[in-house]
């Protein structure tokens, strides 16, 4: 049957080099997606209050899947759900993700009640101070709606965790896929029915995430895992998830409270447009940060979770440094290139429509400055995963922290002098800081190994 070809093609484990260039494929695909789903809303909708209204508004639902599920949830689910089956069976682990599943799906329900009451405060004394009425309005009723993202993302996330903790990467990387092609279907719609207006791009992003948890349950079900509701709160490995859970989650929510950071001050900043600016510009820059970072960290995060549970830290020494050194060699040369040929690319993918000259100078200019910390994001994204590995969840949220504070003190008194490029610039030098900590924490927790072994 097709199912069971797609299943068993689907379900197929991968090593790390395999699983890197799966991911890296992966987010290279979203991003020829994202660039035309941007072409798209650019062309329809240019850098007025409306487009501006839609990007403030993915901010919350965006913290919100972050601190309910996002990255956090997986990362934290993979070494349990490993030591889970191989000290107790399949399942047993599958017992633990259904447990897992019953309490994302309550907290997220939960958080997302919370999140409709609490938005019009969020949106007009937090996110978009600078709005006028109309524009802090639309923005309230487009956050409410986006509110539903999180709720059925946050339920996938729980089967990538199943997948991903057998470096199974081929199914998530199809379901991305599928997400970014509702979204521009979305937009699309917008276009055949001009009624929609800034809706359809809404529409695009909630019917997108309902075909990516599809796609993912469908595959699983029901020969791997056939979810079921589990309650059972003081359960040893859903404790033990939650240990690393919430300075994961935490962690993360850091980062997107620095994009809500970005927003309100892009919302002062004395350009037109300058919202626009910085989310063009930043979706041009994480490609190479998830192409090579995130992808090389996560495809050898099951490995590193392997290594750090030998009875020796050499086998994990070696593949941390190997993985950092050549995510390291690749992202310097794409930071040169993406500096070199930042005003080129802002012309061909965004300069149509009322997308005009001015709004690619300025966003070029963004580009630039957030490209110079490219190395130490990609950095920082493959030495937080080893620090994972190795159960030390609180130093990534330290580092974080510090990273977002010292954003906020570079940008916020320096904002009406610079203008929005004071936010790329606070965030590649706080990025170059938190890299040199995390390596440095990393490299001492690695020799403390080293010598309790070699006594």
């Amino acid at each position: 049957m097709l199912r069971d070809r797609l299943r068993a093609l689907f379900l197929r484990e991968y090593g790390v080099a395999e699983a890197s260039i799966i991911i890296s494929a992966s987010f290279l695909i979203s991003a020829i997606l994202g660039a035309i789903r941007q072409f798209l809303l650019a062309a329809e909708y240019g850098t007025g209050d409306t487009i501006s209204a839609y990007y403030a508004a993915a901010k919350l639902p965006e913290t919100l899947f972050t601190l309910i599920a996002g990255g956090a949830l997986w990362t934290a689910m993979i070494p349990i759900l490993t030591q889970v089956r191989l000290h107790d069976g399949e399942k047993a682990e599958r017992r633990l993700a259904d447990i897992v599943l019953t309490a994302v799906a309550i907290t997220a329900i939960g958080t997302v009640l919370v999140g409709q009451f609490t938005a019009p405060l969020f949106v007009s004394r937090l996110l978009v101070p600078g709005f006028d009425d109309a524009n802090t309005e639309l923005t309230i009723r487009l956050t409410r709606l986006l509110l539903l993202h999180p709720l059925i993302i946050a339920l996938a996330s729980v089967a990538m965790a199943v997948l991903n903790a057998r470096s199974r990467f081929l199914l998530p990387a199809v379901a991305l896929a599928v997400h970014n092609l509702a979204e521009i279907a979305g937009i699309m719609a917008a276009w055949i029915i001009p009624s929609l207006g800034i809706y359809g791009p809404v529409v695009g992003v909630i019917g997108g995430a309902l075909l990516q948890a599809t796609l993912l349950f469908w595959v699983l079900w029901p020969a791997e895992w056939r979810p079921k509701f589990h309650w059972s709160p003081h359960d040893r490995g859903l404790r033990d998830v939650l240990t690393l859970l919430i300075p994961t989650s935490l962690s993360l929510g850091v980062g997107y409270l620095g994009g809500v950071l970005d927003t309100a001050l892009a919302s002062r900043a004395p350009e037109e447009g300058a919202i626009p600016a910085i989310v063009n510009a930043w979706l041009l820059v994480a490609l190479p940060v998830r192409m090579i970072g995130f992808a090389a960290g996560q495809g050898a995060f099951p490995r590193l979770v392997a290594a750090a549970n030998e009875a020796t830290s050499h086998s994990f020494r070696n593949l941390s440094r190997r993985v950092t050194g050549l995510a390291l060699a690749c992202s310097i040369p794409v930071a040169i290139v993406l500096v070199a040929v930042a005003r080129i690319a802002i012309r061909l993918f965004y300069e149509h429509g009322e997308f005009d000259a001015s709004d690619t100078a300025l966003t070029s200019r963004v580009v630039v400055l957030y490209a110079v910390g490219i190395p130490f994001y990609v950095i920082t994204e493959v030495l937080t995963r080893s620090l994972v590995a190795l159960r030390d969840t609180r130093t990534p949220l330290l580092t974080n922290c510090v990273q977002f504070a010292m954003r906020a003190a570079i940008a916020i008194p320096l904002l009406d002098r610079w203008g929005v490029e004071i936010i790329p610039f606070a965030f590649a030098i706080s990025s170059v800081i938190e890299a040199i900590m995390l390596f440095v924490v990393l490299g001492n927790r690695v020799n403390r190994w080293s010598m309790r072994a070699e006594r």
